[in-house]
């Protein structure tokens, strides 16, 4: 079954520390499957917040037979969506929640647990791999963080990587022209390791793709393929030290007039020194002639002057918040494949007008 959003109703709000409270959701009966869950898995929730789609996800907490569907939501320092849950949230409050996301996440402890020792226990998991082909909830990312932490006999291995390989040729394509912005200033070694997951991802499904890494200056960042060994070269020579030029990467793309329809920054929105990412913005917009819609990676928690300022000048903005989970990496990937402007006119273009009787 794919991942989907639902609206789902808090059936139970514990506090159970100072700074951390336990959410249970009611899962109504039609919707049951839908969130029958695996020990590991993880829930992730959206909601609107300062204007900006704000999304996080959570490992689920309760066991097979505790009946429930529970996360834990820990407040973060300069957590917008961690600190929202812990204030505001309350029992019969609904909020938007995905579906779990599945076996390769499992690989691991079926190893462990000598699942491929059982002739008949390893055809089933093959089986359910297989099945995994076309489900939108497997992703390359975790197939290469499957293959890193569990080493599969020689047949299963295989089929991990026709699985794999089959996920990317079904992966809707990114077609608006996309640019990648990395903040490399001090500090965010983090965001180094993001933005390799991130451009892996991507660059396997996006023609028109640049990747930039910037402190207060803006760097290239080139890979020979777009396989995750790949950009982790490309990313190797890389380091986080430096201030803080949000704008910079912009800028430069702006003097280039490099044509960009889209863009994801990964960052913690620290910016510190000019050009700053709302002028840098106009400036681009003047040059262009487009205004992207952008896309930030909150790393290390958010930054409400930096946000404010760019809603003020009424800049496309999402934000997407990210606590470390690598797996929840792809879902970036359903903000970034909408139609490019091209398609839209020549879909535009293709409708035939009335005519006159």
């Amino acid at each position: 079954m794919s991942v989907a959003f639902h609206a789902l109703k808090i059936a139970d709000l514990r506090r159970e520390t100072p700074d951390a409270v336990s959410i249970a959701f009611a899962v109504p009966p039609e919707l049951q499957q839908a969130y029958r869950f695996d020990p590991g898995q993880h829930l992730t929730l959206r909601k609107m917040l300062g204007g900006a789609e704000t999304r996080r996800s959570y490992s689920i907490c309760a066991g097979l037979d505790d009946g429930e569907l529970r996360i834990v939501v820990k407040r973060q320092d300069g957590g917008l969506f961690s600190g929202w849950a812990n204030e505001t949230l309350a029992p019969g409050v609904a909020i938007d929640v995905m579906t779990p996301q599945e076996t390769i996440n499992h690989l691991a402890a079926l190893k462990r647990r000598g699942a491929f020792d059982h002739p008949e226990v390893k055809a089933l998991v093959e089986a359910k791999l297989k099945a995994a082909e076309r489900d939108t909830r497997v992703s390359t990312l975790k197939a290469t963080h499957a293959f890193k932490h569990v080493t599969l006999d020689e047949s299963t291995e295989a089929l991990l990587t026709e699985v794999t390989d089959a996920r990317v040729a079904n992966s809707a394509r990114i077609t608006r022209p996309t640019a990648l912005l990395v903040d490399k200033s001090s500090s965010l070694t983090q965001a180094i390791d993001v933005a390799k997951e991130v451009a892996a991802l991507v660059s396997a499904i996006c023609a028109d793709f640049r990747v930039l890494a910037f402190d207060t200056e803006t760097f290239a960042v080139t890979a020979q393929g777009a396989e995750r060994s790949a950009w982790e070269r490309a990313f190797r020579m890389v380091k986080a030290n430096g201030a803080t030029s949000i704008g910079a990467p912009l800028a430069k793309l702006a003097r280039e007039r490099h044509y960009a329809e889209q863009l994801v920054i990964i960052t913690d929105m620290g910016e510190n020194t000019a050009p700053l990412f709302h002028e840098a913005y106009a400036q681009y917009v003047r040059e262009v002639g487009v205004g992207p819609l952008v896309t930030i990676v909150a790393v290390g928690g958010s930054d409400q002057r930096f946000l404010n300022r760019l809603r003020e000048q009424a800049i496309p903005l999402t934000v997407w918040e990210f606590r470390g989970d690598l797996y929840s990496l792809p879902n970036l990937l359903r903000f970034l494949n909408h139609p490019s402007r091209a398609e839209l006119v020549g879909a535009i273009m293709a409708v035939e007008l009335p005519r006159r009787s």
